[in-house]
């Protein structure tokens, strides 16, 4: 349905402020690769800033990204590396959780963290994704490596960031 309504609402979105041109890594949701991200994509290339697709597949956890982010890290360090610019972080679900992360990680080559729709607070039960999460990555939810990122996700990025959500 959200889709669906692209089309009515695109001469609407696209009269927001022109970007920079700063490079933006898109950070897909549980389960989600890049297609999903396309959309957004588009709409910041049409704005003036430069998107790049996260890389690594479909976002099944710490599978997709290393089991300390160093995965994600290495993209970030690329996309740094070919721009020479700070890098601003998207992130849908708990890819947005996987920005915040990454801010954490290397706050020099991070602008901003934006999430949408991330579970940012409360226990990893707290979503209704949780089974398959648990199901799909082999990480228990009383791992406490599991614990210890959830922790740390509870944690204010050293970034600029804003949490998009509703309570649906």
């Amino acid at each position: 349905m959200e889709l669906g309504s692209l089309p009515w609402a695109a001469p609407f979105l696209l009269q927001a402020p022109k970007g920079d041109g700063h490079p933006v890594l898109l950070l897909p949701g549980f389960m989600a690769g890049e297609t999903t991200m396309k959309p957004l994509f588009r709409y910041l290339e049409k704005l003036g800033y430069d998107p790049y697709q996260w890389e690594l597949g479909r976002n099944l956890g710490p599978r997709a990204v290393g089991l300390d982010g160093e995965k994600m890290v290495d993209r970030l360090e690329a996309i740094h590396a070919k721009t020479g610019r700070k890098v601003s972080v998207i992130g849908w679900s708990l890819g947005g959780a996987f920005a915040r992360q990454l801010s954490r990680r290397r706050p020099d080559l991070v602008r901003q963290v934006i999430s949408l729709g991330s579970p940012l607070t409360g226990t990893p039960r707290a979503t209704n994704a949780w089974r398959a999460y648990q199901f799909i990555t082999g990480q228990k939810m009383d791992d406490p490596k599991l614990k210890a990122q959830v922790r740390e996700g509870h944690e204010v990025p050293p970034v600029p960031s804003t949490a998009i959500f509703s309570k649906n």
